[in-house]
């Protein structure tokens, strides 16, 4: 994985080539996370699951910051678990979804108004709880509760104080949820004091989500490494147009754009297999 300090040496090294002068940091770091962007949007867009506790009633919840489009939404509770299908704000309302008088155990369909989730109807059930019985650092793996029965089993998500943990499995003789993935949904992994209130999430999105302007120079872009490099010809394109230096920008956008097509058909190949994988699955 190549970090921002590295992307911005090789910047400003072909810069230099190629103009007999330097690029400062700050340009070369705006042109870097303006060409991440530029793939993330393009190419290969980045998606996250979130999850969402569920309050009985509360038909409305926020979304994340980063939140683009949704590509799916899984329910689970009350021993149901299966996908909402996603309707426009009218087909929203023509279904008379928008009527907040309505409540039922399962909801049957979400849209997105303004930027907020809507759930329709309200679902009639709020999420479990339960408390953690030991302390937690960023890096543990595993987490005792007091009743583990009070979460999915074996995996689901869990809110602890603003991180999203996800688990894979569930061992109720010992109230212990392990392989623990940390910091999910855009959260950060935080050590928690014991006892903490652990929620279990019943609503889980998998999102497309906004690329993050990298600021540190340890941070690397978050779509695999082996594009790392190419988006500094797409930086060093920028570098040299805002310098006036045309021909060599345009020589420059030409290799990203080749190679840009190549990375297209690429992620297109990959995500048709993992879909036909799935397929195969489901008939064997």
């Amino acid at each position: 994985m190549a970090t921002l300090s590295a992307l911005r040496l090789d910047l400003q090294r072909r810069f230099q080539d190629k103009n007999g002068g330097a690029l400062s940091t700050v340009p070369a770091n705006l042109y870097i996370n303006m060409a991440c962007e530029d793939f993330v949007n393009d190419v290969q867009p980045m998606s996250r699951e979130y999850g969402f506790y569920i309050t009985a009633y509360q038909f409305r919840y926020d979304l994340p910051t980063d939140y683009i489009h949704s590509r799916a939404m899984m329910w689970y509770q009350q021993g149901t678990a299966g996908e909402l299908p996603y309707l426009s704000p009218q087909e929203f309302k023509a279904h008379g979804f928008l009527d907040k008088r309505i409540v039922q155990a399962t909801p049957e369909a979400y849209t997105i108004i303004d930027n907020d989730l809507y759930l329709g109807p309200a679902p009639s059930t709020t999420s479990n709880t339960s408390t953690t019985s030991a302390s937690m650092t960023a890096l543990t793996s595993s987490v005792t509760v007091t009743d583990s029965t009070k979460f999915h089993s074996p995996a689901g998500v869990i809110l602890i104080e603003s991180e999203q943990i996800a688990h894979q499995s569930n061992t109720s003789s010992t109230n212990t949820l392990g392989l623990l993935l940390r910091g999910q949904g855009g959260t950060t992994a935080a050590s928690h004091a014991n006892p903490s209130t652990a929620k279990r999430l019943d609503l889980i999105m998998t999102y497309a989500y906004a690329h993050t302007y990298m600021t540190s120079d340890t941070q690397s872009p978050e779509f695999s490494g082996r594009y790392h490099r190419l988006i500094v010809l797409l930086a060093l394109h920028y570098a040299l147009k805002q310098f006036g230096m045309e021909d060599e920008a345009a020589n420059a956008w030409e290799q990203y754009n080749s190679q840009k097509i190549n990375a297209k058909r690429e992620f297109r190949r990959q995500v048709r297999d993992i879909s036909n994988r799935r397929v195969r699955a489901s008939y064997s």
